[in-house]
């Protein structure tokens, strides 16, 4: 794992995006870098310390072997885009004390790999989803606030 200014990357990374070139562009930016989407074998991004604001870039989507995804404490905001449902080997997803609005997508069902699940601290609504029910284990799902619960 490379940890570069609280920014911590780990798997194969292409050699044109280096984690220290990555990690320049959040610090220069404030923003996820869309060269990112050009890391398809990295497993793991934490990010921390407020470095990022901003929406979800969809392209993170595309990280298909990305295991840890923890950008808990940002500044990001809008929804959860639906393509992060889609991850093969995610296996936490930790995005606490956001500004995320919206609800929880039932397609969370998608993630067969998920152990560790924190969406707390942000501005989703609405029912858990029934998706929840499809996952063979969650350690760990930190409730939100304003919800309802039904599974």
């Amino acid at each position: 794992m490379v940890c570069i200014n609280s920014v911590f990357f780990s798997g194969l990374v292409a050699k044109q995006v280096s984690p220290s070139y990555l990690s320049e562009m959040l610090n220069q930016s404030g923003v996820i870098p869309f060269e990112l989407q050009s890391a398809p074998e990295l497993l793991t991004i934490r990010m921390e310390d407020g470095a990022i604001s901003g929406t979800m870039p969809p392209q993170l989507s595309k990280l298909q072997k990305l295991a840890v995804l923890d950008l808990n404490f940002q500044n990001l905001s809008g929804p959860i885009p639906d393509s992060y449902y889609d991850f093969n080997f995610l296996i936490q997803l930790d995005l606490n004390d956001n500004q995320f609005t919206g609800t929880l997508s039932p397609d969370i069902g998608n993630l067969p790999f998920m152990l560790f699940l924190d969406v707390g601290n942000n501005r989703l609504e609405g029912l858990v989803p029934e998706g929840l029910s499809k996952l063979n284990f969650i350690g760990t799902l930190h409730n939100w606030t304003k919800c309802l619960f039904a599974i």
